[in-house]
Parts: C-alpha cells; structure tokens; sequence
C-alpha cells in the first residue's frame, strides 16, 4: 500500500510535488527551495515530476539503478538550462524510489530524506553529504561539532550547508534494499523530517494517519520558529 500527502506551507504557495506512477514502481517527491522564489519553486518540482512521467521506468529499459541515474542527471540538464534561460535558479531537492522485483533502490540529493525500516533496523538511504562534510574527513573537527556549529545558525541558514539540485555534476549515491513484508518506505520532505527523529516518524507512520504526522509537524514548527513550511510525505508499507 502506498500513500501520499502534501500540505502548503504559511507562503501561501507550495512548491513541493509527490508522484507516484500509475503501476507504483517509481516514487518522487520535489521541493522547490524558497530561495528559488514562488514561480521557480513550482517550476523546479513541476520539471521534475514531468521528467519522471515523460520517462517511465517500466518502458526505460533500465536497471533501476541505471534509470534513476539517468533521470536524476536528466532532471540537472533541464534545471540548468531553465535557469540560464530564465536568469535565475531554479533548484531544490529530491528524493526517488524505484520498486521492483522485492527491492527498493532509491536516490536523493539534498535534505529530502528517504528512510527505509525493516524489522528493528530504520536507516536513511543515499544520504546526500552536506556541504563542507570533507573537513571532518580531513580531521579539521569531528561530526558533533561540525553539527553543532550548524545547530547554532539561524535556521533560515541550516540550508546554505544543503546539497540542491542542479548542480555542475551531481553528488547523488543509489543504495538498493531488499523488502520483507512489515517493512515501510518514506519519502519525506523538511517540513516533515525536521520536526521528527526517524524512529518517531516511522511509530507515528504505523499508528497515525498522514493528515496527523504533518499536523504534529505543524505544531512543532510554528512553537519553534513561528512558521510552517510545505509538507509532503510518501509512503510505502509492505
């Protein structure tokens, strides 16, 4: 069973999209940055999800690791070129997921995450790395203060250490997963994934309706910064 919600923020104007193909094979959500303003936002998720429908996997051909490769590097072109023409950037995140044969493979680049619980385990798949995340590589401080510098900032300033898509070539891994039955899928946007840890959002998944994970969200934002962001959330149950 798969399942889908998404909720406009206080702008006004939501720039998030979910899409889910009709034979359920292929999962994506977009969330035009802000940044972007309200036209290029919208622009950005609706060029992504066009993509996706004009280039379905089932008649691709493809591997899924191979297609979602190809799409998200299609999906860079097409941003890129948009935003020479318009004269500004067009960019946000994503996260995709292709279903088949028992196995889940999946791919994001930015803060879109994708979380995938099977029996005790919850982890997040193809992470994308943050910006200046080398350095603790190279040994120049540790993650957790790395993460504490950040936790400091604004958090209107959380996302100059994202990763958005276009980029000049894209940092995107592709992690596939074996299903079990009992196993969830989640595919989430910010707005959802700032306000829960992933344990909590994937017990709310089991116990809670959609329409109640993004009013806990709601909640949670508004005490803490007096606003709301777009919420968007898909998910997928074995």
């Amino acid at each position: 069973m798969i399942d889908s919600l998404s909720r406009v923020g206080l702008s006004g104007i939501n720039g998030d999209i979910v899409y889910i193909s009709e034979d359920q094979t292929t999962l994506l959500l977009s969330d035009g940055a802000s940044g972007a303003g309200d036209d290029g936002k919208q622009v950005m998720s609706k060029l992504c999800r066009d993509t996706a429908v004009n280039f379905p996997y089932n008649t691709s051909g493809l591997k899924p690791e191979q297609y979602l490769d190809q799409l998200i590097h299609t999906i860079n072109k097409q941003l890129i070129e948009i935003s020479q023409t318009k004269g500004k950037l067009h960019f946000g995140t994503i996260a995709l997921a292709v279903i088949d044969n028992q196995q889940v493979t999946a791919s994001t680049l930015g803060d879109s995450p994708i979380y995938f619980a099977h029996e005790a385990t919850i982890e997040e798949l193809a992470r994308t790395p943050r910006k200046y995340e080398w350095m603790i590589e190279q040994g120049f401080f540790d993650k957790e203060a790395y993460e504490g510098y950040i936790s400091h900032m604004h958090p209107m300033l959380w996302s100059s250490f994202n990763q958005f898509i276009p980029m000049i070539i894209p940092c995107h891994k592709i992690e596939t997963r074996t299903i079990s039955e009992g196993d969830i899928l989640v595919l989430c946007c910010d707005g959802i994934s700032d306000w829960f840890e992933k344990e909590e959002l994937i017990e709310c998944i089991k116990q809670e309706p959609l329409e109640t994970i993004c009013d806990i969200a709601k909640k949670r934002s508004l005490e803490f910064n007096n606003y709301m962001d777009d919420q968007s959330i898909i998910v997928a149950k074995f």
